[in-house]
């Protein structure tokens, strides 16, 4: 329907080039053209909508996953260590994984929609260069204590 409409609109604008007017067969690729970039533009904002999520869930269990290992660190049971270690750092590639996906599809829609649009986006918006614990909220006995 919005294709028709787009399609309909060029023709009737009276700024068109008259001298090459577009056929009937132009049109309508024009709108399949048109369809498959709305179709594109809708698909990588739902995939970047839910890795944003998946992100914040990881970043929530990596601040659980970071006080387990700090408490096995205090009890210093070997076992709990290696467990909670592992986990910790297989959340840590996983959020690295997700970064990078959701930065390739803020930057699909940046090209498909243009960056003023993405940054108007009500979304919770992630700094990819920024690291999850910044220096002050570290605490002693934590996985990514400063030394």
């Amino acid at each position: 329907y919005a294709t028709g409409r787009l399609a309909n609109n060029y023709i009737a604008k009276a700024n068109n080039p008259k001298e090459m007017p577009l056929t009937d067969t132009e049109l309508i690729e024009l709108a399949g053209m048109i369809e498959s970039l709305q179709d594109q533009i809708i698909n990588t904002y739902y995939n970047y909508k839910m890795v944003l999520n998946q992100i914040k869930d990881t970043r929530q269990r990596l601040v659980l996953y970071n006080k387990n290992y700090a408490q096995a660190l205090k009890s210093d049971n070997q076992m709990e260590i290696i467990v909670s270690s592992a986990l910790y750092d297989d959340l840590m590639f996983e959020e690295f994984r997700l970064m990078k996906e959701a930065r390739k599809y803020q930057m699909d829609l940046e090209r498909l929609a243009g960056k003023k649009t993405v940054e108007n986006l009500n979304l919770y918006q992630y700094a990819f260069k920024n690291e999850l614990f910044s220096k002050n909220v570290i605490k002693k006995g934590g996985k990514n204590e400063e030394k």
